[in-house]
């Protein structure tokens, strides 16, 4: 964390790598593990749980290793414990003897990443203001796709390599392990060199004005503690608690939407190599283009967020899916349509789109809906929801494909999924009018509902604030 010449805090190195392991440590090789575990004499049905493991132990490293430990050791500490474990899970994936080494590596690597992303979220969350926090999580998000984007385009280029250095092979399916290999080293380097501890949190900061500022309690007339103890307890009366139909139907839409991208990553280098003889070059080259749609999905969706409705983007997010999952079905050749290739990419670049339209808008709408007060438990319930379809999707899809004959999986695979959506595009017409945050009514009628209320908050916050950068 470091400050400009306006001693505002922007994002450093080190904070923006964390955000690029995550994905990068998923597409860097998700593309070339079928042709490794094929190498490594593993059944076909492997490559789901594979996949699966990157994702449980993210799981398990984001909730239980993080919350166990974010609250004992320092930040500093708990990013070099994360980096290290990194290093060793991907030295497991390119030195281990057999397809178990790969598996264990992937759990370990979805454990690595997922106790750092959340240290740097809880880092950021104790450490900026709410403005600040903006540019973080914006930064975090922007390299987060680029992470998508370039874990496979390196991959890419390592994959032309073939040669051997003190008995260890670099070559076309060790390379995306190598490549973790230096990034985790990388990660680990900045973490030593550049990350500082901050000395206070915000918190600490507004602790220290109350403490030394108990005679600036009153302003004016106001007694601000009380007033602001009022005007809270009103603000949570007047918030309504959300159905139970609306919440379940958003955690449902953001299920199965994690649930479709988790299929689509997992199958489309085994259905590419099978159906056209690809291999993991132009598997590669595949995952960079989903890429680049993800980012200008993302870029898109931050201009028409401001002009449209959230409920309306899902809505448009849901028809691209199905729209995308119908492309990507290998239809009778009897029907007039484009080639099956030309048809499988541009399905696979549409459900990509519409994966990165319809999950930030889904969590923000869902957001809005929920109680303030209450936004970590309601919040949880959809990130298990998501993480269960991460963990869960790798599977079916593998079992689907092998298990259904030949000429049928397409059809099975992602018409299912497409069937899917279609109930979630139902969901979403059936509470279309319970769908409209309290804000967007306020403003929808002038904005008179309790902005005396609001305004008055405001005012003594900002007095506060004042006083802490004073």
């Amino acid at each position: 964390m470091w400050r400009n010449a306006l001693g505002t805090r922007r994002p450093f190195p080190p904070h923006l790598s964390w955000s690029f392991l995550s994905p990068g440590c998923f597409t860097a090789v998700v593309p070339s593990i079928p042709f490794y575990l094929q190498r490594l004499s593993a059944p076909p049905s492997f490559m789901g749980l594979v996949v699966s493991a990157y994702s449980v132990g993210q799981i398990i490293g984001s909730t239980c290793i993080a919350g166990w430990l974010n609250d004992k050791l320092d930040s500093k500490t708990l990013l070099t414990l994360t980096s290290t474990s990194g290093i060793v899970a991907t030295l497991f994936y390119v030195i281990g003897a057999n397809h178990w080494f790969v598996l264990l590596s992937r759990w370990l690597t979805g454990v690595s990443a997922g106790w750092e992303f959340t240290t740097e979220l809880s880092f950021i969350a104790s450490n900026t203001s709410a403005k600040e926090r903006t540019v973080f999580l914006s930064s975090v998000t922007a390299v987060n796709l680029v992470g998508f984007i370039l874990g496979p385009a390196l991959s890419t280029l390592l994959s032309m390599l073939n040669f051997e250095f003190m008995g260890l092979e670099i070559n076309e399916y060790t390379g995306p392990g190598w490549l973790l290999v230096v990034l985790f080293v990388a990660d680990f380097t900045m973490i030593r060199v550049f990350f500082k501890e901050s000395t206070s949190s915000l918190s600490d900061e507004r602790s220290k004005l109350l403490m030394n500022g108990e005679k600036e309690k009153h302003y004016g007339t106001i007694d601000t503690d009380k007033e602001i103890d009022r005007v809270d307890r009103q603000v949570v009366t007047e918030q309504r608690i959300p159905s139970l139909l609306v919440v379940g139907g958003l955690i449902f839409i953001q299920f199965s939407l994690m649930c479709v991208w988790s299929v689509i990553e997992t199958i489309a280098s085994i259905l590419a190599g099978d159906l056209f003889g690809w291999h993991i070059h132009e598997c590669n080259v595949l995952f960079i283009w989903g890429g680049v749609a993800s980012l200008l999905a993302y870029v898109s969706f931050v201009f028409a967020s401001k002009r449209m409705e959230d409920r309306l983007l899902i809505a448009y997010a849901i028809v691209a899916c199905i729209f995308g999952l119908l492309m990507m079905i290998a239809w009778s050749s009897s029907l007039p349509l484009p080639s099956y290739l030309s048809r499988f990419v541009a399905g696979y670049l549409i459900v990509n789109m519409g994966f990165m339209t319809g999950r930030p808008v889904t969590f923000s709408l869902y957001s809005k809906l929920t109680p303030e007060k209450s936004q970590g438990a309601y919040l949880g319930y959809m990130v298990a929801g998501g993480s269960f379809a991460r963990a869960t999707g790798p599977f079916v899809a593998v079992f689907v494909y092998y298990h259904i004959g030949k000429g049928r999986n397409t059809l099975v695979l992602f018409g299912s999924i497409a069937t899917i959506m279609m109930t979630c595009l139902a969901v979403m017409l059936t509470l279309w009018s319970s769908l409209i945050p309290a804000s967007d009514k306020e403003k929808s009628s002038g904005g008179k509902v309790s902005s005396h209320h609001s305004e008055g908050l405001s005012m003594h916050v900002d007095r506060a604030n004042d006083n802490v950068t004073k």
